[in-house]
């Protein structure tokens, strides 16, 4: 990806800009899945479920998908998508990561420690 204006993000603009690319470079007419691979704190997620909406109606993709969100901005999209009626999520691949998984097991730890008062030294709290 470059730095260009279309290059990143996922507002309206960019994920019709993105899929044309896509399109022209497969060398198809349509893509099945189409991932939203990163959350985009800079543009709002109705207009991001708005757009693959778009884009689905239009024929340019057959499901929309996302990977690397939170659950709490896929809960968001989807919600959007039912209340409004728009095409909601077909794939999700959830957020994983090894060191991102320790730190939230460390801060549920750390939570139950605070829970039952215990003084019970968490030895991953640095």
């Amino acid at each position: 990806m470059g730095s260009g204006i279309h290059e990143k993000g996922s507002s309206r603009r960019h994920l019709f800009f993105a899929v044309e690319k896509s399109l022209n470079r497969l060398k198809t007419d349509r893509i099945v899945f189409y991932f939203i691979h990163r959350f985009d704190e800079s543009t709002d997620i109705e207009e991001t479920v708005r757009a693959l909406d778009d884009l689905q109606r239009k024929g340019k993709i057959l499901y929309p998908a996302v990977s690397n969100w939170a659950a709490w901005q896929i809960a968001k999209a989807l919600g959007i998508s039912e209340r409004k009626s728009l095409a909601g999520f077909k794939l999700i691949q959830p957020m994983y990561n090894l060191v991102k998984l320790q730190a939230n097991l460390q801060t549920k730890i750390q939570r139950v420690l605070r829970y039952y008062n215990n003084n019970c030294k968490d030895l991953g709290d640095n």
